[in-house]
């Protein structure tokens, strides 16, 4: 009898899983959780014979197979005609039986505020009113903070309002999970830090889980909070939470973003004294964009979003010995802050991470012998906070690896260009102290010298455009002066 009564429970999970749009699951699968009970927006029924939903197995599980593939590092991925369609598709109202009573609770029909729209074009420069229209209704974004050295990519939620424009400080919840999981009944216990932080635009993030995505935005609304960030669980991917079980909140924003990039963003909020500075930047998508100087279909569609996202610092200037040279993120790492530092000459390539040894907080070291990311890897992994690497080229470069294995640096990571090496080098001869400070700035640009970078080709040693050493500059240039010269 056990063993039929939680196959039952499990095919219940399975069919209504995906229809409730929120985290039920441990509901349905016989755990001890206990839910409010509602007032307009819920119905608490006796003795009502249970309602399935009417999807067959098979597109249930194409259903959830869809809802798990959106989570591509590649935001362009996930405007689709996939996504759309299951994003359009009726949402049908659920009713799902209270654990060791006889009640039913029935969820309602509540559509969602998410249109899912593909707009023809971007609103002009000086149609604001379109631009914020277009605002409200784009249904996923990027967030930035300083010195984070990529986006992260956050999904809206089916209820609730679009991201606050301009600054946003995000402090973690406590407990993170924002639910007692002995009662299952959202809790709050740091609702004072919303207050001591203060500036009005406070989020709170939180993990997914245990208690539904309305329970935690309602006890994050009380508490003063502006919105919520959802942290998805354990697995690739992102969706549009859901919360048919709570009333219309028209300044609150909810929104989710992938595990690893919520427990990035935990550890950068540890770091930083348990508050950090985000910016929300809602992205639409055209047919074709012919109203803006781009190629790309998917843009932040306000002016003011767009010079924001076009300001967005990847690097900066690093001063030692009284000369500034410039320098650039990886894009992967921990966070870069300016400040000043002390750190040492690396005695070793950091290839071999068994022949590292002990490291202080911020190495510096040269290129080569191995590729960045093991080299930061090994660093990071023996202790250091900051990895300084001194180029072979006149000019820095933004190391990049593949977004997964990233996410295993837990050092910030930079590059200088030659002339930066060699006067660290100077500072830390003879085994001394290297003292410098960092100073970000959007007048040092990657994409600046990316498009210096695509001007040689390194493959074979053959250069198709300027080269960045200097006797490849003076070669080249000797073979240019004789073909004109006719010589």
């Amino acid at each position: 009898k056990k063993k039929k009564k939680m196959k039952l429970l499990l095919l219940l999970a399975l069919l209504l899983g995906p229809a409730l749009g929120q985290d039920e699951m441990p509901q349905i699968m016989g755990g001890r959780k206990k839910r409010r009970r509602f007032g307009s927006d819920g119905l608490i029924l006796q003795g009502v014979e249970e309602t399935l939903p009417s999807m067959d197995k098979k597109a249930r599980m194409e259903e959830q197979y869809k809802t798990g593939a959106l989570g591509s590092t590649d935001d362009t991925l996930l405007v689709n005609a996939d996504h759309v369609e299951r994003a359009e598709a009726e949402r049908k109202p659920s009713m799902v039986k209270l654990p060791g009573r006889d009640e039913y609770l029935l969820l309602p029909d509540r559509e969602s505020v998410l249109g899912f729209k593909t707009f023809a074009d971007f609103a002009t420069d000086d149609d604001i009113e379109s631009q914020e229209e277009q605002r409200l209704e784009a249904w996923w974004g990027r967030m930035y903070m300083e010195g984070m050295p990529f986006s992260i990519q956050y999904f809206r939620g089916h209820f609730g309002s679009a991201p606050v424009k301009g600054p946003i400080k995000l402090i973690v919840a406590e407990p993170i999970s924002m639910c007692d999981e002995r009662q299952f009944e959202p809790m709050l216990t740091n609702s004072a830090e919303i207050e001591k932080v203060g500036g009005g635009n406070v989020y709170l993030l939180a993990d997914r889980g245990a208690c539904t995505f309305g329970e935690k935005a309602g006890v994050a609304e009380e508490a003063g909070a502006k919105g919520i960030i959802y942290i998805n669980f354990d697995e690739d991917g992102n969706s549009h939470p859901s919360a048919p079980d709570v009333r219309a909140m028209k300044d609150f924003s909810p929104n989710m973003i992938s595990f690893k990039d919520g427990k990035y963003l935990a550890k950068a909020i540890e770091k930083a004294g348990g508050v950090i500075e985000v910016r929300m930047i809602p992205i639409g998508c055209v047919t074709e964009p012919k109203n803006l100087e781009t190629n790309k279909f998917c843009e932040p569609v306000t002016v003011e979003e767009r010079k924001i996202e076009a300001g967005v610092m990847s690097g900066g200037y690093l001063e030692v010995g009284g000369e500034k040279v410039d320098f650039l993120m990886s894009t992967f790492g921990a966070p870069i802050k300016s400040g000043t530092f002390k750190g040492s000459l690396a005695s070793n390539s950091g290839c071999d991470k068994d022949a590292i040894g002990e490291v202080g907080e911020v190495v510096i070291v040269d290129r080569g012998g191995c590729d960045f990311y093991n080299k930061t890897l090994n660093f990071a992994s023996a202790g250091a906070e900051l990895v300084v690497i001194a180029m072979d080229i006149e000019q820095p470069v933004r190391p990049g690896v593949l977004r997964w294995l990233g996410y295993n640096v837990t050092s910030g990571v930079i590059t200088v260009g030659k002339r930066g090496g060699e006067l660290l080098k100077k500072a830390g001869a003879g085994g001394s102290k290297v003292e410098f400070s960092l100073e970000l700035s959007n007048q040092v640009r990657g994409g600046v010298y990316e498009r210096l970078s695509d001007l040689v080709e390194h493959e074979r040693g053959e250069s198709t455009g300027w080269p960045m050493k200097k006797r490849e500059r003076k070669g080249l240039y000797r073979r240019i002066k004789k073909e004109l010269e006719g010589g």
